[in-house]
């Protein structure tokens, strides 16, 4: 995968405008939290802080999946500022968690707690009673229409695993006959030689230690006995870089340009564009990554079209964008 960040749950606040407030020179308007839902995130970032008290107060960066824009509730991943280092789409949680009825359970707190901050704010008359009723029918509903959304959520972000183990991302690239252990992603290595001719093979993790140790006795050994499973073929001149379903090598469509996958189903089949000058020529490179990974890691940069949102991979469906 492309982002190996561990995943969580947080507490996502819904942020709208509920008022006004005086700005420098004019009334501005007020945003803030109106409920809280749980869902999965992405941690990017922990530290301690220290009060007065000498007490440890930890946070949390995270990137929630999902982020309100306006055409609607789109997925994305950890965006960092180039200059900085700093996560700009991130959001700082107090504390973060395995499950996510843990989570829910913190969530219906928080919506408790923005009711009960309101009501202190309320003036005591005849009509109170009615106004904290209203008050708390008010956050009933809004509990009940974003949990919608907490369950879409929750529903499409199935790639996305609480304690997955970590994949090795490093990843072995031949060239001029000679092969080499490379401490770059295979997704680097696809930025880096997007202009070159190259042929990615899929291993699983018996097979690429065995081909590490291989290697390393003999940098200019024959590797044809790893490749065996093609998961991607780039030409510059052609389809670009195609992503191969070595199970099934008639089921294609998938393809990356300028970092964006794409899916045409004129893409000729795997099996009618091989030939041995094809397969002996250019770059290779071999990892243990898979079909589904690689396009899942492209899952928030995938060209759909005009009015489909959501790509289907084996028996799994990932979705760009939701509404509710």
């Amino acid at each position: 995968m492309k982002n190996n960040y561990p995943i969580r749950y947080a507490v996502m606040p819904i942020i709208a405008q509920t008022g006004w407030t005086h700005g420098l020179n004019e009334l501005e308007r007020k945003y803030e939290p109106i409920v809280y839902i749980p869902s999965k995130c992405y941690l990017v970032r922990s530290w301690e802080d220290y009060d007065e008290k000498g007490e440890i107060k930890r946070r949390y960066k995270v990137v929630f999946p999902y982020q309100s824009t306006d055409d609607g509730w789109r997925r994305v991943e950890p965006d960092f500022n180039y200059l900085t280092d700093e996560c700009i789409n991130g959001y700082t949680a107090k504390e973060i968690y395995k499950t996510y009825d843990e989570a829910k359970k913190m969530a219906t707190e928080m919506n408790k707690r923005i009711v009960s901050e309101k009501i202190a704010y309320m003036s005591y008359d005849s009509t109170l009673k009615e106004r904290i009723d209203k008050l708390r029918e008010d956050m009933k509903e809004k509990e009940e229409y974003y949990e919608k959304l907490a369950s879409q959520i929750q529903k499409t972000t199935a790639d996305l695993v609480v304690d997955a183990p970590k994949k090795e991302q490093t990843i072995v690239v031949k060239r001029q006959g000679s092969a080499r252990l490379r401490d770059i992603s295979l997704y680097e290595f696809i930025h880096s030689w997007s202009n070159e001719k190259y042929r990615v093979y899929h291993l699983d993790e018996r097979e690429f230690e065995q081909l590490k140790r291989v290697i390393q006795n003999d940098e200019k050994s024959d590797l044809s006995v790893f490749e065996k499973a093609p998961l991607i073929i780039n030409d510059p001149k052609g389809w670009k870089a195609q992503v191969a379903d070595s199970s099934n090598l008639t089921n294609q469509g998938f393809y990356l340009e300028d970092g964006y996958m794409h899916y045409d189903e004129r893409v000729r089949p795997l099996e009618e564009t091989t030939s041995n000058n094809v397969t002996d020529s250019g770059i290779k490179a071999y990892t243990i990554e898979t079909y589904e990974d690689v396009i899942t890691s492209y899952i928030t940069n995938f060209v759909y079209g005009p009015y489909k949102t959501e790509v289907k991979v084996g028996n799994k469906t990932f979705v760009k964008k939701i509404d509710i």
